[in-house]
């Protein structure tokens, strides 16, 4: 009789835990491993519920579109699915005063933020303001991702370090596609498309080591890249065509290597060394 009382009481925990799971309540632990988003029923409902309940090394795949902003503070991935997959915030932006501050709250749709070990792939993010920030986090890695038609910017990349991104479109945003700032080091942008943003497509500035390779920035409003205030860029292999303004602008980099560019039809001059 005792045997059967444990077996009851067992098989009666195990239900629970996974009923509560499958409910998506971010004070369930899970183990790491795999484990599903989606608004019509994965183990979890919300982004932010699987982040939370998820211990690093987990991979937390995304279903569908699924709604929320998103604040990853912990070494996971977050994976789209085939057929297409977005996190998206609806509605008007977090009030948000001045996102320059170090303590200050972001917009971001995803936001990486006193982190390290992170992994975005096939996504998409949009919302009212950036699609994707990093902030304070390192080894952060954004494969084919689409952050576009963003209120603000399609990705934005502060005081951080050993971030790459590759393979993805950041166009059409109400800023800049591609951004990297306040002192942000070692930094890889690679095949990304940058296109038709209202400023500019790439924004590299007041950071070091940064190398865009084999990107493409065309039809933004202001300039295809702007490199300000840097050390150690690289810019090779790039097609800048097309923009309202300069097409490459280099302004206080003088060590900024710039080869094998195809840089043309640019209405503020091609290229602009000041």
């Amino acid at each position: 009789m005792s045997t059967l009382r444990f077996r009851f009481t067992l098989f009666a925990t195990v239900a629970v835990l996974i009923l509560a799971w499958g409910c998506g309540s971010s004070n369930i632990v899970v183990p790491a491993g795999t484990v599903t988003v989606s608004a019509a029923g994965g183990d979890f409902t919300t982004a932010q519920a699987a982040v939370d309940a998820s211990p690093p090394g987990t991979r937390i795949e995304i279903m569908g579109t699924v709604d929320g902003q998103l604040i990853v503070n912990k070494a996971v991935t977050l994976a789209g699915m085939a057929g297409g997959s977005t996190l998206r915030m609806l509605g008007a932006p977090m009030a948000t005063t001045d996102e320059s501050a170090s303590t200050a709250n972001s917009s971001a749709v995803i936001i990486i933020r006193d982190t390290s070990g992170v992994t975005i792939e096939n996504l998409t993010a949009s919302g009212p303001e950036d699609g994707i920030q990093i902030r304070n986090s390192t080894d952060v890695t954004v494969i084919n991702v689409d952050a576009s038609n963003n209120g603000d910017d399609g990705i934005d990349i502060r005081a951080s370090s050993a971030v790459t991104v590759s393979g993805g479109i950041f166009s059409d945003n109400g800023d800049v596609g591609v951004q990297v700032r306040d002192g942000s080091d070692d930094v890889v942008i690679n095949d990304v498309m940058a296109g038709s943003n209202v400023d500019r497509g790439v924004r590299i500035r007041e950071s070091s080591n940064v190398s865009l390779i084999m990107a493409t920035s065309t039809n933004n409003g202001d300039d295809g890249v702007l490199v300000r205030d840097m050390t150690g860029t690289l810019v090779d292999g790039c097609t800048i065509t097309g923009n309202m303004g300069e097409g490459l602008h280099i302004r206080n980099s003088p060590d900024t290597v710039e080869q094998n560019n195809t840089v043309t039809g640019n209405t503020g001059g091609d290229i602009v060394i000041d």
